[in-house]
């Protein structure tokens, strides 16, 4: 990556839009950013074209090894493979106790919000060093704000719902770093889930289960997904891959997992 400090004079030169109180910035000039509406597009398009099989809506009730075969029980049927690959983000944790296997794969949901279009202003991704905060500049001129403030699931069927003090919370942080999206209406607002584990991803094959896989990116999933998806497609094709997937094992949460007992301490 290439990454340089910024002072404020260098700030009023690469990123003026970020207002008077950013009095220091770091810059990675390669840093990458995508539109998630186009690229699922792209990638749905991609994956018909290779002959991938959709199911809407379609939940798993129950995973089940028979003989060397895998058995998906759904309330319309059953689906049979010879390998299955677990990327069910939060609810991944609940299919692999069926299967015998412990992942304490958490759901967090969380919120975004998007303006109205604007002028052209905020080419870079930008974070904060200590809040919780991204923003980016969509092509057609939407400020996304987001960074990972707290939705909560509510109603019946515990649906990710926003939180009124956290949308006004994350936007009234934005206008302090951008002044300039203060006179901009709010359009959309929605939450969704995120999955985390103990921070690191879950990758690779099930121990004495050579039909199960697990590809979970962590809690970076959208920016950690085409990796983990490569690096897992790879393990269960018998690829090579630019680096190992050994410490990512689904495996390391058996027994008694340090890691974890660290980070509860």
């Amino acid at each position: 990556l290439n990454v340089e400090m910024l002072d404020r004079a260098q700030i009023e030169r690469i990123a003026p839009y970020l207002g008077a109180s950013v009095v220091g910035a770091e810059f990675c000039a390669n840093e990458g950013r995508v539109n998630p509406l186009l690229a699922n597009q792209a990638i749905k398009r991609l994956a018909k074209n290779s002959g991938v099989r959709f199911f809407r809506k379609l939940r798993i009730d129950n995973v089940e090894i028979r003989d060397n075969d895998v058995r998906l029980y759904t309330q319309e049927g059953t689906i049979g493979a010879s390998r299955i690959a677990i990327a069910a983000g939060s609810g991944a944790g609940r299919l692999a106790e069926q299967l015998g296997i412990h992942i304490p794969t958490l759901a967090e949901p969380l919120h975004m919000n998007v303006t109205e279009p604007t002028i052209s202003m905020i080419p870079h991704l930008v974070q904060h060093a200590e809040r919780s905060i991204t923003m980016k500049q969509l092509t057609a001129g939407n400020v996304i704000i987001g960074g990972g403030w707290p939705a909560e699931f509510s109603g019946p069927n515990d649906h990710p719902t926003v939180k009124m003090n956290s949308l006004i919370g994350n936007l009234l942080l934005a206008r302090s770093i951008v002044p300039a999206i203060n006179s901009l209406r709010l359009i959309r607002t929605w939450a969704g889930v995120n999955s985390i584990t103990d921070g690191r991803s879950v990758l690779g094959p099930a121990e004495d289960l050579e039909q199960v896989f697990f590809a979970l990116p962590g809690d970076a999933g959208y920016t950690l997904g085409p990796l983990c998806a490569r690096l897992v497609a790879n393990c269960m094709l018998n690829r090579s891959s630019e680096f190992s997937i050994e410490d990512y094992s689904p495996m390391r949460f058996t027994g008694d997992y340090d890691r974890m007992n660290r980070e509860a301490i």
